[in-house]
């Protein structure tokens, strides 16, 4: 199938198990997903404003609104297809807190 880049409405960065951790494509209906994987697993993730219906090697899948990817650099085409479609850039991500000791937590309000 064919997506247009304005039917892109989220591109996000991350990584998914492919149902059954199996490669290439597996459309899971219930989901209204199609997973993509190499390995299988995914590592971006579109989330389209229609659903599209994607051609399988034999016959059409059930339609798809959310589509796994996997990319040899996804952060790169997650940043591209960001561009392209107008979608704002992925903020970067917040550094992890790391947590106090309670005995300092305590002592500074006595």
């Amino acid at each position: 199938g064919f997506v247009p880049y304005a039917q892109i409405a989220d591109v996000v960065v991350e990584r998914a198990k492919a149902p059954g951790g199996q490669e290439g494509l597996r459309v899971v209906p219930q989901r209204g997903a199609a997973y993509l994987a190499a390995g299988g697993r995914t590592d971006l993730t579109l989330r389209l404003r229609e659903p599209v219906v994607l051609q399988g090697l034999i016959k059409a899948a059930a339609p798809a609104r959310v589509l796994y990817l996997a990319a040899d650099d996804p952060a790169r085409l997650g940043a591209a297809l960001r561009d392209r479609t107008g979608l704002p850039p992925t903020p970067p991500p917040t550094p992890a807190r790391t947590p106090l000791p309670s005995s300092a937590v305590l002592s500074s309000f006595l």
